[in-house]
């Protein structure tokens, strides 16, 4: 059971917005088939295993991160439906919980029974990298049109389903149908190559990341890209092991780049809707929100937000995109704090400090955590990264990775959980059987 939900599970983040059912559920547009299946699927598996239950250092985690932005989040729609202020089909909204919550249960299940959750997250990597390379070719007349005719077909019919807005020709999507959550899997797809993958796999990983966030014009993206490149450099000039790890592949980046300008080939790759894009971006900085459309329609729409919600002062409750009319809020601080007003948003900065906690309990790869939910906290800014249950995943398969790596080095009972939490320096990784990933 444990292998037939990886396999659904990296069904559903491959295809899982390709193949949908249209429907009114709470503003979200459509049912994902393949979501519910995995969520089915995983319930299964935690049946399971509360069958032969085993002690966990990994629940002393849960309360102090994200168990008080969940459990708000399910208990809020659930008030709004029985105030009558929502239909009970807006509960659908509890998918923005299930999911990460499934995928933390697939990956106590996967430890469990031998199974490893990198080689999915890659082949979803592999797959939505190289469809977002595809359409990017493909808008610079460097794909035949013949070959490319029915994924642009099959983009259309695709995000027809979500309504006119989600139409996106001139911005690579991958197999998403919102180029920004494209931008957002591909940032967490680097750093989760880069820390969670091993040898030609983290390479490859890397690569689609970096290609992905050009592809997907994504200004956000772009600057989560140039900070984490700016950390990357400082920690090449003060670490002298990751500075040899790191030149041989920067280096033959250069020469890759240098090669393609020598052959005039460079510039045919550069999009000057992407240029126009990034540059409307930097101007904000010396001339104002007015200096770009986007971000100006933006701002009114989170003012008129900030209005709505004197009329609600505890919040809407349930998904505040069927309450407010005045546009899309895209900014999932703003819709946090009209749902459920400061305290919403309090519960969610908490999650964001989470992997914190988790550096200071020794959890492998938690600085790399942080670094994803750093990512999250950019994006919060412009975008829904949290609504986003396939473009978050990554994220999610990494804390499964991570705390199931240190729950098995710290099997404790809870009589002397006290003094293990106490413990401090990061655990060794246990062996696996796909240890090359």
């Amino acid at each position: 059971m444990a292998r037939i939900t990886v396999v659904v599970f990296t069904l559903f983040i491959t295809f899982g917005q390709r193949y949908t059912i249209g429907a009114a559920t709470g503003g979200r547009g459509a049912v994902q088939p393949l979501e519910m299946l995995f969520i089915a699927c995983s319930l299964i598996l935690w049946l399971a295993m509360a069958c032969r239950p085993s002690k966990s250092a990994a629940r002393y985690i849960w309360w102090p991160t994200v168990g008080p932005l969940f459990s708000l989040l399910l208990v809020m729609p659930f008030l709004g439906v029985l105030m009558g202020g929502y239909d009970l089909r807006t509960l659908y909204s509890y998918v923005v919980v299930l999911v990460p919550v499934s995928i933390l249960v697939l990956g106590q299940a996967a430890r469990r029974y031998g199974v490893d959750l990198r080689p999915a997250a890659f082949a979803a990597i592999i797959a939505h990298g190289l469809y977002g390379i595809g359409q990017m070719l493909y808008r610079l007349g460097l794909m035949p049109e013949a070959a490319w005719a029915w994924a642009v077909q099959r983009d259309a019919q695709s995000q027809a389903v979500f309504g006119d807005s989600y139409l996106v020709s001139g911005r690579s999507t991958g197999l998403f149908l919102n180029a920004n959550e494209f931008g957002i899997w591909s940032v967490l797809a680097l750093v989760f190559g880069a820390v969670y993958l091993r040898g030609s796999y983290r390479m490859i990983s890397v690569l689609l990341g970096i290609l992905g966030v050009i592809s997907s014009q994504s200004r956000t993206a772009s600057v989560v890209l140039a900070l984490l490149a700016a950390g990357f450099l400082m920690a090449m000039l003060t670490i002298p092991r990751l500075a040899k790890r790191a030149l041989p592949p920067l280096f033959m980046t250069l020469g890759f780049v240098a090669l393609l300008t020598f052959l005039g080939m460079a510039s045919r790759l550069v999009e000057i809707e992407a240029i126009a894009r990034l540059s409307s971006g930097l101007e904000v900085l010396t001339q104002g929100v007015q200096a770009d459309t986007d971000l100006a329609s933006r701002y009114s729409v989170w003012s008129r937000a900030v209005q709505f919600t004197t009329e609600h002062p505890f919040g809407t409750l349930g998904p505040p995109q069927v309450k407010f009319d005045g546009g899309s809020l895209d900014s999932q601080f703003v819709s946090l704090y009209v749902q459920g007003s400061v305290v919403l948003v309090l519960a969610y900065l908490l999650a964001l400090f989470g992997p914190y906690l988790l550096i200071r309990r020794g959890v492998p790869h938690a600085r790399a955590i942080a670094l994803m939910t750093g990512t999250f906290a950019v994006f919060s800014y412009t975008a829904l990264p949290l609504d986003s249950t396939m473009g978050s995943s990554l994220l999610w398969v990494a804390v499964a990775l991570s705390i199931s790596w240190w729950a098995d080095e710290t099997q404790i009972s809870s009589e002397d959980h006290d003094s293990t939490i106490a413990r401090s320096g990061p655990l060794p990784l246990p062996n696996s059987r796909a240890s090359s990933w």
